[in-house]
């Protein structure tokens, strides 16, 4: 039977029903409207980044937390993480009842990955009848932390651009899109075999990239994946490299005629590797100058 003639078979059965259902039944009234119930707020969260020079116990007395529910907490977090390696400048949160208990402490350890500290036992601590002051025997803290995967979503971009007199290097002229140096070290190893990086650059270059780029779900940047196809024109020289997985075999890259763009021989004695002399910074004490003021950019060491 035709589509067409299928379709308007399958649309006269269903007017056929539509005509004899009975319409539905109308309730005898209308259902009366909820009314909210607001609810007294029973904790507190403070969002903040670690000090510089500072410990996890010394972040979290900051926050006013009981004595013993620090020890507990700190207890518990060096079971499953290394103190030594909280970092200053990176992001934590504490939900803190209004008692002064912990209910939930996050540390982000770095782009894909945090720290989470949950209460275990969350009941009121019970009245001990003791005035002292001492809240080391009012609740028995216990917490369970785990490590977990920040959610994050894969795309697949395309950047392009080129080498000018304002972008005379790659790690320039992929910042000046937007992007970073990792990119710029993934393209270079790819066409490493084609061309040195370090010396072959020349004005008027341009380049395309397909590229995946991890994004989490509160819109940080997560890192990249694998580039998967890459094009390259160097003083009028078409590049090409797309990614391709061979069965039973592993992924590498390939120009147009299906021949492998790895070469026995690299194009550069030395691997494309930009140092990093002087990072960008609000404030940085100039080599010459001797007095602190922006530094606006990136140095790189030759």
């Amino acid at each position: 039977m035709p589509l067409l003639s299928l379709l308007a078979a399958v649309a006269a059965v269903s007017a056929c029903r539509g005509a004899g259902a009975e319409p539905p039944s109308q309730p005898d009234h209308e259902p009366r409207r909820g009314t909210d119930v607001r609810l007294a707020r029973d904790s507190e969260i403070f969002r903040a980044l670690v000090p510089p020079h500072s410990t996890l116990a010394a972040v979290l007395q900051t926050h006013q937390l009981l004595a013993h529910e620090t020890a507990a907490l700190v207890r518990t977090i060096s079971e499953k993480f290394d103190l030594r390696r909280v970092r200053a400048g990176q992001p934590y949160r504490i939900e803190r009842l209004l008692d002064g208990r912990l209910r939930e402490f996050e540390y982000e350890i770095d782009h894909v990955r945090r720290l989470i500290v949950r209460r275990s036992n969350d009941h009121t601590p019970a009245d001990t009848g003791d005035d002292t002051g001492d809240d080391s025997g009012t609740d028995n803290a216990a917490f369970e932390a785990e490590l977990a995967e920040i959610p994050s979503r894969v795309e697949q971009v395309i950047v392009h651009g080129g080498i000018s007199r304002e972008t005379p290097s790659l790690v320039q002229a992929l910042e000046a899109t937007g992007e970073r140096i990792e990119l710029g070290l993934a393209l270079a190893e790819v066409l490493s075999g084609e061309m040195d990086f370090n010396t072959d650059l020349q004005p008027g270059d341009t380049f395309r990239l397909v590229v995946e780029r991890s994004v989490r779900e509160d819109g940080v940047f997560a890192g990249y994946g694998s580039v998967l196809a890459a094009e390259y024109v160097n003083a009028g020289r078409l590049l090409q490299a797309v990614r391709f997985t061979p069965p039973n075999g592993a992924p590498g890259y390939y120009d147009a005629a299906g021949r492998s763009v790895k070469r026995f021989f690299l194009k550069s004695p030395l691997k494309f590797e930009p140092r990093i002399t002087s990072s960008f910074a609000r404030a940085r004490r100039h080599p010459v100058l001797n007095y602190t003021r922006a530094h606006n950019g990136v140095d790189y060491g030759a």
